[in-house]
């Protein structure tokens, strides 16, 4: 069976849309279904040969789709492009997570150059009755969050860490 032999038996012209295609199908159906006109001579014959050109013009149709996809993909995806080599995605990761690791790190260096002395793990609790400095949260490129307090009473200041209730153990 030939596209035209099945246009021509659902008419419709050659070049018809599948939405064209479709709508004409339902209207035949309904029209010849044997259920629907039991007084129709030769409806069973009839549907059968409706159902068979719509089902040779739908699957035509996704052929001819699957044609076009696979044209397109057979051709290079970085055809019309400037550069011959395909661009490198995890090196657009890097260089946009450098500068952040790079900032977070002078702001590191730059607290300690500042205020000086020296840090104090959370295993050694500092007690004290009196607010000890200035109070300081860092934050890190990925959301994380660090509370420093800096105290200036001591030679040449220290700095202590304060562990978040998560970090704590």
């Amino acid at each position: 069976m030939t596209r035209a032999e099945c246009c021509r038996l659902l008419g419709i012209a050659t070049d018809a849309e599948q939405d064209e295609i479709k709508s004409t199908y339902r209207k035949l159906v309904r029209a010849c279904h044997p259920d629907l006109n039991p007084e129709l001579a030769n409806s069973s014959e009839r549907l059968i040969e409706i159902n068979r050109a719509y089902e040779f013009l739908s699957n035509q149709a996704s052929a001819d789709r699957e044609e076009r996809l696979s044209q397109l993909l057979s051709q290079p995806w970085h055809a019309g492009w400037r550069s011959a080599a395909p661009p490198r995605i995890a090196s657009r990761r890097r260089s946009s997570i450098l500068p952040c690791v790079l900032v977070f790190a002078v702001m590191i260096i730059l607290l300690f150059v500042i205020f000086g002395g020296t840090v104090i793990t959370p295993y050694q609790p500092v007690h004290h009755s009196e607010p000890v400095g200035r109070v300081v949260q860092v934050w890190a490129p990925d959301g994380a969050s660090v509370w420093v307090v800096v105290d200036h009473r001591q030679s040449g200041g220290a700095v202590y860490y304060i562990p978040t209730p998560q970090q704590s153990h």
